[in-house]
């Protein structure tokens, strides 16, 4: 792997906290730099609010390339991580390895904010299997100063700034040993660079943690219909396939192990375990399952890429799954068991082109935490045109 150390633009710490204070996906500095009308120039209005927040302090650029440590802490689980620029190349020449599919609409979106501002807010996340000489470069950092502690929601969010030259050569060294990583969370992001063409080398802000430190929860399936489900045709094709029973006192139901399913229909929770006689001997997710047996079959969504009747709900959005589906008396919700990241590396070593939204990866880190202007990345008027 290929990477080097990036000038970020650091928060002013006290500024940041108040700002995240009530963190959520869209925060102030998001809302920011990612304007969503579309009724002034994207580049000038994202220029402007960085400029801004430049000017008043809030984000200062730092004076020296550096490599980031960072370190999320929730409860007695600590997650470390490194934070750098990765070359596009080695996604190009299959040394990220993808596992699952993007959505078509969110990645062309993501190519015209990339080309037009160059900002990026939040890494991509890759993972790699445990490797001892990096564990070991990490654990002879413990000394540094933290230049960035935020707490938020309970969680405890730091990052160490590494810039002596001989420990960047030395993380740079390291790295060109590992041949292959696996995108944790970030498809989109690294899909989207990839397919813009320049005429230099391209890079994007990575965060790389190892597989034994990371952690995935699940993603929900929410299908609606404009037409009324028939209840009979609906319970006769799902049980050519899985054991139907119906969960005691309507309690809502997050699966316990692989090969089954919650189900919530007409305001009733139900169980399906998968029959014996479909378990293959490859491992197959329930993504795939869920999609092959019960959303192509059934609903007919052949492509979840592009179908708009298919919404997806990590865990931690749980109540907003359930009262979404309130107004729609036609949604079928289904709750899934998550993968580990074991399983997420071995269906990319597979290459098995999951689902989209087939994992929801932890860490997940604040946007903003460091800002980085990608200036290589951004056309300029002349390409444009």
């Amino acid at each position: 792997m290929k990477i080097k150390p990036f000038a970020a633009l650091e928060p002013e710490e006290s500024w940041y906290k108040e700002t995240m204070a009530d963190f959520s996906e869209y925060n102030l500095i998001r809302a920011l730099l990612e304007p969503k009308t579309d009724s002034v120039d994207l580049r000038e209005a994202c220029n402007t609010n960085l400029n801004m927040l430049l000017e008043k302090g809030h984000y200062k650029e730092s004076e020296a390339e550096a490599i980031y440590i960072y370190e999320k802490k929730s409860g007695n689980v600590i997650q470390r991580a490194i934070w750098t620029l990765t070359s596009l190349e080695d996604f190009k020449q299959g040394n990220i390895v993808a596992h699952e599919q993007t959505i078509s609409g969110h990645e062309s979106q993501l190519q015209i904010y990339r080309r037009e501002t160059g900002i990026e807010g939040s890494p991509v996340i890759l993972t790699y299997r445990a490797h001892s000489e990096l564990g070991s470069l990490i654990e002879s950092l413990k000394g540094l100063i933290s230049c960035i502690h935020l707490k938020e929601s309970g969680n405890d969010h730091r990052v160490w700034k590494v810039r002596e030259q001989p420990t960047l050569a030395k993380f740079q060294e390291v790295f060109q040993k590992i041949e292959r990583v696996y995108i944790a969370d970030g498809h989109h992001r690294l899909a989207a660079a990839s397919k813009i063409n320049f005429n230099q080398p391209q890079w994007i802000t990575t965060m790389y943690i190892s597989s034994c430190q990371l952690s995935c929860a699940e993603f929900h399936r929410m299908v609606t219909s404009r037409k009324k489900i028939c209840p009979d045709k609906l319970f006769s094709k799902l049980k050519k396939y899985f054991y139907i029973s119906t969960i005691q006192n309507n309690v809502a139901y997050k699966p316990k192990e692989q090969g089954q399913f919650g189900m919530l229909y007409n305001d009733t929770w139900h169980q399906l375990n998968l029959k014996p006689e479909f378990v293959q001997k490859r491992i197959v997710t329930d993504v795939e399952i869920l999609q092959s047996l019960i959303l192509k079959p059934i609903f007919g969504i052949a492509n979840p890429k592009d179908d708009h009747r298919i919404q997806y709900y990590p865990d931690d959005s749980w109540e907003k799954m359930l009262s979404e589906s309130r107004l729609n008396r036609n949604a079928v919700i289904f709750t899934l068991h998550p993968m580990t990241p074991d399983e997420l590396i071995t269906q990319a070593e597979q290459q098995v082109n999951l689902p989209p939204k087939s994992t929801y990866v932890e860490p997940k880190i604040p946007y903003g935490l460091l800002l980085y202007q990608n200036k290589a990345a951004m056309r300029t008027r002349t390409e444009n045109a």
